[in-house]
């Protein structure tokens, strides 16, 4: 995400393993190893010209893929009790929510399973049952609500409907929130503040 200017710059540094400070023609040498991470696909990057493709090769000597959260899933009940781990009470949690947790695609992957767990905790603090769990989470392939659920608030409605458009952009955007806005046609700035609106952040 950083600026192709501030690219030319790191490519400098990462070539030469030199660079000078803000305000100073005074040379520095760098022996530093640099870890580089990233959500988007630096190769629909260079083709799209947001980023240079001498610094991705440069970068790219020894590329170590993560996978999502959904493609390790048997990590969530692990990642669940940790999350649980230390509050008072501590909330049991029913094996149908658990299953419906477990099936979720989270797109936001890690942060956004503790995001949920922190919020069920707080206001579900003796048992999570899987009617406390988010509409989006138990009906992550409806963009609708389902015939059992035609009687919701049309408020209850537009919040789910619009949660779940916001997870699908940064899911097919790889979470970079300024790619997830193009997708849905809205300045940067109005995603973050649905994000945060609906404690996807």
């Amino acid at each position: 995400d950083i600026p192709l200017g501030l690219q030319v710059k790191l490519l400098r540094v990462l070539e030469e393993g030199t660079y000078e400070r803000v305000g100073s023609t005074t040379v520095h040498t760098s022996h530093a190893r640099v870890l580089a991470a990233t959500k988007v696909d630096l190769r629909q990057h260079i083709a799209a010209s947001l980023f240079r493709d001498d610094l991705f090769y440069r970068l790219n000597q020894v590329p170590i893929k993560l996978p999502a959260l959904r493609d390790h899933r048997e990590d969530i009940p692990l990642l669940i009790e940790i999350f649980l781990r230390g509050k008072q009470p501590k909330p049991e949690l029913a094996d149908a929510a658990l299953v419906a947790l477990m099936d979720y695609a989270w797109p936001g992957n890690v942060r956004e399973l503790k995001h949920v767990i922190d919020r069920l905790s707080l206001f579900h603090p003796q048992r999570i049952e899987l009617t406390h769990l988010p509409q989006e989470i138990v009906q992550p392939n409806d963009l609708l609500p389902s015939q059992q659920d035609e009687y919701s608030s049309y408020s209850d409605i537009m919040n789910s409907t619009e949660i779940q458009l916001l997870q699908r952009a940064l899911h097919n955007s790889g979470g970079n929130q300024r790619e997830a806005a193009r997708l849905l046609q809205i300045p940067p700035s109005t995603l973050r503040s649905r994000l945060e609106h609906h404690n996807l952040l």
